[in-house]
């Protein structure tokens, strides 16, 4: 798993400052171009796998937009309390 995550993260320009572990998956936070980040990366193929992919169909509207994608991993903007997501 630490493997996909460095791959990804090194191929979308993510420097990593802390992870989480979560059951089905390992999120990343850290910053792009001095931006926060969150890049998640999923366990194995379930319901999380395409969450990039039906995250980006909602362009940015009323979710964290979605800076890149691929089955399985997902790069977010970080929200943090006081964005607005509208």
């Amino acid at each position: 798993m630490k493997d996909r995550l460095d791959r990804y993260a090194r191929g979308w320009g993510v420097t990593i400052e802390s992870t989480l572990d979560t059951q089905s998956s390992i999120l990343a936070f850290g910053t792009r171009d001095d931006r926060p980040v969150v890049l998640k990366v999923v366990r194995a193929p379930g319901d999380e796998w395409r969450a990039g992919e039906i995250l980006a169909a909602f362009r940015g509207e009323g979710t964290a937009r979605v800076l890149a994608h691929e089955p399985g991993a997902v790069l977010l903007e970080r929200v943090v309390p006081g964005t607005s997501l509208t």
